[in-house]
């Protein structure tokens, strides 16, 4: 009777792995492919910014107005200093946001940003992903977020971002 048991509960409990990892990997491949975006030459020669922070910005009120855009979503939210050129990493599936210490204020938002952007749309396109940050903070009804956009939208037109990352080609101003 005890050997029936344990068998029906390890059946069960396979269909159930097999479920969730069948759940994971269409969303996963799914995302994948929604969001893809081929690299695109830039339309425009000149982006004007000013990143000028208000007065009373600092990194808390900063977390908080970049949360609200997202609708305040769960996460942890930690630094470390990378050894290389990556400023920000998201682990989707454990919900934590890695940030590279002593960013200033327009680093720190676009790169929260943009690893809410992989957090809350479940996408793994680099390219997508820094237009929709750019697209979010543009759009934010913040001047100093729009500004930052603006300012991140012209180190890209200026080289500074690899091909994998580069969105500009799909801005218009």
């Amino acid at each position: 009777m005890k050997i029936l048991k344990i068998i029906k509960y390890a059946i069960c409990l396979l269909f159930g792995l097999i479920l969730l990892l069948s759940i994971i990997f269409i969303t996963t491949n799914k995302s994948i492919n929604i969001y893809e975006l081929p690299y695109k030459e830039a339309s425009i020669d000149k982006i004007e910014y000013d990143i000028t922070p208000p007065s009373n910005t600092s990194y808390q009120t900063l977390i908080d107005d970049i949360n609200k855009m997202f609708d305040n979503p769960k996460y942890e939210l930690s630094y470390t200093d990378f050894d290389s050129s990556i400023k920000g990493k998201c682990y989707i599936y454990t919900r934590q946001i890695i940030l590279q210490e002593n960013l200033n204020y327009e680093y720190f938002t676009f790169c929260l940003t943009h690893e809410l952007v992989h957090l809350t749309e479940f996408t793994f396109s680099e390219r997508y992903t820094n237009l929709k940050a750019y697209t979010k903070l543009y759009n934010s009804g913040n001047e100093y977020f729009k500004n930052i956009a603006l300012y991140i939208a012209n180190l890209d037109l200026q080289g500074a971002f690899t091909e994998e990352y580069s969105f500009v080609g799909y801005i218009e101003l």
